[in-house]
């Protein structure tokens, strides 16, 4: 039993500690303007986070932004098929299936594309 408080109370110093030296470690003053973080644009995301590596694939993601900035394609349905394909060992080809998928249902253009396609 006395082994068991010793390492609970050992525990409990050391997350003090961190969290003592978290908060000392981070400033306080307002004065200084926050850093803006910087926005990437959906096509850089989806080549990126999709893994697109052939040209047929950086093409699709195109069409896709294309359909997206004219309005025809929702980036709500483009970001949820995105986020779950990203799950997978194969990104690319989950959301290009699912996207195609989501379209179908919901009556949206997407893209066509060639799963053969080189």
């Amino acid at each position: 039993m006395s082994r068991w408080i010793w390492v609970c109370c050992c525990a409990v110093l050391l997350s003090s500690l961190t969290l003592s030296l978290g908060a000392a470690a981070t400033p306080t003053s307002s004065s200084s303007p926050a850093t803006p973080t910087k926005k990437t644009s959906l096509q850089q995301r989806l080549e990126k986070g999709l893994k697109a590596r052939r040209k047929s694939e950086f093409t699709y993601i195109a069409e896709v932004v294309e359909l997206v900035d004219k309005g025809k394609l929702p980036e709500k349905i483009v970001d949820g098929t995105f986020f779950e394909a990203r799950r997978h060992p194969r990104p690319m080809q989950h959301f290009q299936f699912a996207l195609a998928a989501r379209g179908k249902l919901l009556h949206l253009p997407t893209p066509s594309f060639d799963p053969l396609a080189k």
